[in-house]
């Protein structure tokens, strides 16, 4: 395409250029550049894609939860060490409540 025929897409700020100006291809071309890739495709186009393609957001939230979130869990020995630090840096505080 020549410089002369191509539609520009941002104009001046001052100026107005209607839609229909504009080219109704080079809108929708924007407008399919926001979307995301599953909505803009059928089924995925690179191999790095595949992973997670048919993963929904609700999926997501769920895996988050359990496969991230690890409660805090103490043994006997870990009781222990915690109660003893906390002892330790009272002490240090000078506050020796314990």
């Amino acid at each position: 395409r020549s410089p002369a025929k191509m539609s520009v897409v941002a104009g001046k700020p001052n100026q107005h250029i209607p839609l229909d100006e504009a080219g109704a291809s080079d809108v929708a071309a924007l407008r399919q550049s926001t979307q995301t890739p599953k909505s803009k495709y059928p089924f995925p186009q690179t191999s790095s894609q595949e992973y997670g393609w048919d993963i929904e957001k609700e999926d997501l939230i769920n895996v988050k939860k359990s496969a991230f979130s690890q409660p805090r869990k103490n043994s006997e020995v870990t009781s222990y060490m915690e109660a003893a630090w906390r002892q330790k840096e009272q002490a240090k505080m000078g506050g020796n409540e314990g």
